[in-house]
């Protein structure tokens, strides 16, 4: 029969002590030296480093900014219904810039009664793919059925 010094229990409870007393010392290492000691000084300096910038406003003299053209407002079409001169409801398309640039045009063409309101650009359902057909109103009379 061997002799036995120290009992599995003993071996059991001493790797749990050691264990518990590693895990303190770390704890305790961590408390002191990182969550307790003193942050580093830093001079004001080198914190915050702004840069120079230097902003040339000459070039706003210059002849290319001189020669610039004012970028126009980009036409809308509008769909129109009013009465003309002889009491006759006309119906039609005008090309402007915004809807009361419309109106004014038609004025000046004599109409009264004006109701202008503006055509969507673009397709009706843009998910639709462009090779696949696109329906068309009924009233087109170019298109054979």
């Amino acid at each position: 029969m061997a002799i036995v010094f120290v009992s599995p229990k003993q071996k059991q409870r001493l790797l749990i002590f050691v264990t518990i007393a590693l895990f303190v010392v770390i704890l305790v290492f961590i408390t002191l030296f990182i969550f307790l000691s003193k942050p580093e000084t830093v001079l004001v300096e080198q914190s915050s480093q702004r840069p120079d910038i230097k902003i040339n406003f000459e070039i706003l003299d210059s002849e290319q900014v001189k020669n610039l053209s004012v970028v126009e407002k980009i036409e809308q079409q509008f769909s129109y219904k009013a009465t003309d001169q002889n009491k006759k409801i006309v119906n039609g398309k005008v090309t402007a810039g915004s809807q009361i640039v419309a109106e004014e045009m038609l004025k000046n063409m004599k109409f009264s009664d004006i109701y202008v309101e503006a055509i969507s650009p673009g397709r009706v359902n843009p998910f639709i793919m462009y090779y696949d057909k696109v329906p068309i109103d009924q009233k087109d009379s170019t298109v054979k059925k």
